[in-house]
């Protein structure tokens, strides 16, 4: 009988551990889906509508967007804040890195260059 608790005990574990995992796979899923919604209306935007030099706009702080820029779904998508650099590494190429948080600190980090 104490054999079958035990089993008993760590299968329901086991289930549980999983249900957990599946629900921070969607947040993962969810959040990478934003960034890359996010990274597609900057390149369909254009070069001209990301701003020179090296920036930094924190939605989970709400800072302002410079003109048009970060693009919807800046500053948050529902419960998913995003943070945006960009940096300027030549004067014919842009970097802009999207940080899509969510869960508290928990984040998805993605990148993308765009030229002229």
């Amino acid at each position: 009988m104490g054999i079958v608790a035990v089993g008993l005990l760590t299968m329901v574990g086991v289930y549980l551990s999983g249900i957990r995992l599946m629900a921070r796979g969607e947040q993962i899923t969810v959040a990478s889906e934003t960034g890359r919604r996010f990274l597609e209306e900057v390149k369909a935007a254009g070069f001209d509508t990301i701003p020179n030099g090296n920036l930094h706009f924190d939605g989970r702080f709400n800072d302002p967007q410079q003109g048009s820029f970060p693009p919807v779904p800046y500053p948050a998508d529902g419960p998913y804040r995003l943070e945006v650099l960009t940096e300027q590494p030549g004067t014919r190429l842009k970097a802009v890195t999207v940080r899509v948080y969510y869960d508290g600190a928990s984040h998805v980090v993605l990148e993308t260059y765009v030229r002229p």
